[in-house]
């Protein structure tokens, strides 16, 4: 969704995964979810952040996580495609960063689009009018955002913004998530946990 609203209201391209040339100008900007690989080549940088229990659930399936002997052991597997450190290689890379840069929450974007619209506008110096327009019409938006995903052949499971909240979390036992919980606050340690992932933090952890 992020990389639909900046490509939209840019009218410039949003690559997937890692461009060949960081420093070109085709695109506006250059989207990884390894991005702590490079941060350090770019003058700004935009941190989108999605429960962690949300996004590595979706991505890779419960069928997945449960062949390991214990949630530690696959949350530590570095091999799999695109690893759970990868969440927080990010998080540390971005908190070191020294330019200019934001935070966008998922949730917050889901449930406040218009907010998160306009502050992400606004860093990347984008048209505010045409921003504002596109928030007129963010249901219509959402759907086309959905629709275009699918055709990638992805799987979505909402077509309403407030439905993507929690929907994956939802299916973990009480104990998984708290093993979600620690794992994360141990490998970004507690000052960097609470500034930044304390939201998501199970009230039983």
């Amino acid at each position: 969704m992020v990389s639909y609203i900046i490509s939209t209201i840019s009218s410039k391209a949003v690559p997937d995964g890692f461009t060949k040339n960081p420093k070109g100008k085709g695109y506006i900007i250059d989207r990884a979810h390894n991005g702590s690989l490079r941060a350090n080549q770019y003058s700004k940088l935009i941190l989108l952040l999605r429960n962690y229990k949300d996004c590595i659930v979706r991505h890779h399936g419960l069928d997945h996580i449960h062949k390991y002997p214990s949630l530690k052991r696959f949350l530590i597997d570095k091999k799999q495609n695109q690893p759970p450190v990868w969440y927080a290689s990010n998080i540390m890379e971005f908190h070191k960063f020294t330019g200019d840069k934001i935070i966008l929450y998922y949730e917050d974007l889901m449930t406040n689009p218009e907010d998160s619209i306009l502050k992400l506008s606004s860093f990347l110096d984008l048209e505010i009018d045409v921003a504002k327009e596109f928030i007129k019409d963010i249901d219509k938006h959402y759907l086309t955002s959905v629709n275009r995903y699918i055709e990638k052949g992805h799987e979505s499971f909402t077509n309403k913004l407030n439905q993507a909240i929690g929907v994956h979390e939802s299916k973990l036992e009480t104990h998984e998530k708290i093993a979600f919980d620690l794992f994360f606050e141990d490998i970004c340690g507690t000052e960097v946990y609470n500034q930044y992932l304390i939201r998501y933090r199970d009230e039983n952890s």
